[in-house]
């Protein structure tokens, strides 16, 4: 197995609870086929050098299990010369912004995005409710109470609460505090981060991130619970953003009815990145071309190192 060590530059911090303006991830290489372990200890993955530790001791982490299966199925379509997304439709994506003004949204709605997703105080937030066109989807990263989140909602005019499409993560999760706060105000609540207490329940909506998840347990959640879902990317490289999106695609196809809007056009939250301006702007991301996953000339460049 070989290594690349990327840095990823951004403008804002893309994470209520992190501060950091540079984010460092790697892409493995397998055989031809490549992966992206991008780990976020500021939500309960191990860090960086763990994550590499791990690689040279042969060991696993959800991240690089993910990322293993992931070069195990580029390293399929390389070898075919044939293309992850031939034959596959990528679905559709909200914006993201980690600014939560209205021009951003007003932008995000002149490329064509049906809707937004974005974090922020709840200051901001209510401000931004009360000017949006386009219904928005609120992540406060489990940093309210679960009384915060009702003081929030409260202090909203109706016409503000109805442009909420649902809030991901709006307190640590408990099925019952969750229950009631969904039943004391009517919003729909998404959950991230805790397949393994999903049946416990009090949420409405699953959050499916295939750069960690195990995707037969989140499969079979959404099957046996008829749950509706989202799949989002993990802000890391486009290689593992593109994963994201092979697995929407498939996922999509097996649960028509209860797919929603992805989240994965993150691609331009980060800086300088001009080898992914191919992936496009607009709610639909666009396939890199080429084999695989795609980018073979820009892999082919990097210095890779072996573990």
């Amino acid at each position: 197995m070989e290594f690349y060590q990327y840095t990823l530059e951004v403008a804002t911090p893309l994470n209520q609870r992190s501060s950091r303006r540079a984010l460092t991830g790697l892409l493995i290489r397998e055989g031809n086929g490549v992966g992206c372990v991008q780990p976020w200890p500021e939500l309960g993955d191990a860090p960086m050098e763990e994550q590499l530790q791990a690689l040279r001791s042969g060991k696993d982490t959800p991240l690089i299990r993910a990322a293993r299966t992931c070069a195990a199925l580029d390293s399929s379509w390389r070898q075919q010369g044939v293309s992850a997304f031939q034959g596959r439709i990528i679905p559709e994506s909200h914006a993201t912004l980690v600014e939560p003004c209205l021009e951003r949204v007003n932008e995000a709605k002149a490329l064509g995005f049906q809707s937004v997703k974005v974090k922020g105080t709840p200051s901001l937030l209510a401000k931004l409710l009360e000017e949006s066109s386009l219904p928005l989807r609120l992540d406060f990263n489990e940093t309210l109470g679960a009384e915060g989140v009702r003081e929030f909602l409260a202090s909203l005019p109706d016409s503000a609460r109805r442009c909420i499409d649902f809030i991901e993560d709006p307190c640590p999760y408990d099925s019952d505090k969750w229950c009631q706060l969904h039943q004391a105000t009517g919003c729909q609540l998404a959950l991230d981060r805790q397949a393994s207490r999903a049946k416990e329940g009090g949420f409405q909506i699953l959050v499916v991130k295939p750069a960690i998840d195990d995707l037969a347990t989140m499969s079979n959640l959404i099957f046996q619970q008829a749950l509706p879902f989202v799949v989002t990317s993990y802000m890391d490289h486009p290689i593992g953003q593109l994963y994201a999106a092979y697995q929407a695609s498939v996922l999509a196809e097996r649960f028509p009815q209860q797919f929603l809007t992805c989240g994965l056009a993150t691609h331009g939250l980060f800086e300088g990145l001009t080898f992914a301006e191919c992936l496009g702007s607009g709610p639909r991301l666009a396939s890199p071309g080429g084999t695989g996953l795609g980018f073979d000339t820009y892999l082919q460049k990097l210095p890779w190192q072996t573990i």
